[in-house]
C-alpha cells in the first residue's frame, strides 16, 4: 500500500455518499459536493481526493474507499530508496 497526506478541512467526519459510475470508477460526494474517487486498474485500487491527488494504491475496494471515509487513520507514504553501488 503507497499512501501521501490528505489535507481536506471540508471532511467533517460524516459519512462520504459513494456512486459507481462505471465498472471501474466510484465516485464520493459529501454533503453534495464532490469529495474524491476510486479507480480500478487490474488489481489496483486508487484513490483520489477531492482535487484529484492520488491518495494512494489499495489492494482491496474496501481498503481504498476507507482511505478517502477517514483521512487521518492512514499511514504517512512510504518512500523509495535508491541504492548506489559503491
Amino acid at each position: 500500500m503507497h499512501t501521501a497526506p490528505l489535507e481536506d478541512h471540508h471532511h467533517t467526519g460524516e459519512p462520504l455518499a459513494w456512486k459507481q459510475a462505471a465498472d471501474d470508477v466510484f465516485v464520493a460526494t459529501h454533503g453534495g459536493e464532490y469529495a474524491g474517487f476510486v479507480e480500478v486498474d487490474g488489481r489496483r485500487h486508487i484513490a483520489h481526493d477531492r482535487r484529484g491527488r492520488r491518495v494512494g494504491d489499495f489492494a482491496s475496494l474496501a481498503s481504498a474507499l476507507a482511505a478517502l471515509e477517514s483521512p487521518g487513520s492512514r499511514r504517512p507514504a512510504r518512500r523509495a530508496i535508491r541504492r548506489t553501488r559503491a
